[in-house]
């Protein structure tokens, strides 16, 4: 290296300020399609292994299991899905 040149930057360095822009944006209605995409397929996954939360969440509503659907409840709102409960079922959205 010699003294006074600046060091090489690596190859596609240059495209990091995007990605961090594109990070701090807010969500589009795109990316909440993608998102409830993929909670679907991630629900689907869980389904079969027999771990979905929100079926522990409505089996425990319907055997008045009241506490522990409020906790799960409120764990699943916590990481970003709101569950309201409804007398047909519970209604979820992102929030």
């Amino acid at each position: 290296m010699t003294i006074g040149r600046r060091p090489r930057r690596p190859a596609g360095a240059g495209d990091r300020p995007h990605h961090r822009r594109q990070g701090n944006s807010a969500p589009t209605a795109d990316d909440r399609d993608a998102a409830v995409a993929r909670l679907a397929g991630l629900r689907a996954m869980l389904g079969v292994l027999d771990l979905d939360p929100l079926d522990d969440h409505w089996t425990a509503r319907t055997r008045k299991g009241y506490a522990t659907a409020d906790t799960i409840r409120d764990q699943l709102q916590q990481s970003g899905l709101a569950i309201e409960d409804t007398p047909s079922g519970p209604r979820r959205s992102l929030s």
